[in-house]
């Protein structure tokens, strides 16, 4: 808050010591407001009403209520209600806007009947617009700029064309084709899937009929194998015979003839036994 002007030790005719004359104060930095505490009027009362005027117009900017005499003093901050900035026409073109002020201090619930006696004047500085008038501030331009390109693309004009706030919310003819030709093919999907898992289903029912159906063939292939093996057997026995029957070098066409005779008799007698 920087330095301030001490206010305890001074006459009864000095009412306040701080803002003097040729204070500026600037908004968003604190200060202080200091009276004389010693004053008879102001110790017997306790405690005082604070009021900030402005010097231009003569009317309360902010009240200070009940504020204990023995302190001498309260912490003051330029702000939002300290200015008369009600509009932003008020603050455009602005970027600095000076107010002049002062302060009346009277016993606390003291009615005010304008022979108060007014302190220093002292200046201070709005370095922003109020806050209240910077959110109205902000969707009124929005809105108006919003306004002016609706109007620029309309031709000129605002005037929005009937339901087309509805037909901007509304799903386009295309998604819903797209949805429709979407579900067709998954449809068509699916019955293609359950068309070959039917199929390879039969198919496989069938080979499984075929393989246990296919156990009497075999056997009955075995039986015939074991009747080919048994076959070379007698072709051997013939083509020994016919072998006999031929007589080698050296031996009569007679004794080859008796040697046969003896060799199917001999046959004939291990048949017979066979059959025994």
């Amino acid at each position: 808050m920087g330095s301030h002007p001490d206010c305890n030790y001074v006459g009864n005719d000095i009412l306040s010591c701080f803002p003097l004359s040729n204070t500026t104060l600037v908004e968003g930095v604190w200060s202080k407001f200091i009276w004389n505490a010693q004053l008879p009027s102001f110790v017997g009362a306790s405690f005082l009403d604070v009021y900030l005027y402005h010097a231009d117009s003569q009317t309360v900017a902010k009240k200070y209520a009940s504020e204990p005499n023995a302190q001498g003093m309260i912490a003051i901050l330029p702000d939002d209600d300290w200015w008369r900035v009600e509009t932003t026409r008020d603050w455009e073109g602005a970027s600095n806007l000076t107010w002049p002020y002062y302060f009346i201090v009277v016993p606390a619930n003291q009615t005010l009947n304008g022979a108060e006696v007014h302190q220093s004047t002292f200046s201070a500085i709005q370095t922003s617009m109020p806050a209240s008038l910077l959110t109205t501030a902000t969707p009124i331009t929005t809105s108006s700029n919003s306004s002016r390109t609706s109007g620029s693309s309309n031709g000129g004009s605002s005037t929005l064309q009937p339901g087309s706030s509805n037909h901007s919310s509304s799903i386009p003819a295309w998604a819903i084709a797209l949805l429709v030709i979407f579900g067709l093919a998954f449809l068509i999907l699916l019955l293609i899937g359950g068309y070959f898992l039917l199929r390879y289903t039969r198919r496989r029912s069938l080979n499984a009929a075929r393989s246990e159906g296919s156990g009497e063939p075999m056997l009955a292939s075995g039986a015939t194998a074991n009747e080919t093996r048994e076959v070379p057997r007698e072709t051997a026995t013939v083509r020994e015979v016919a072998q006999l029957q031929t007589p080698p070098a050296g031996i009569s066409s007679g004794d080859a003839e008796r040697m046969a005779t003896a060799f199917r008799n001999a046959l004939r007698g291990d048949s017979t036994e066979g059959h025994d």
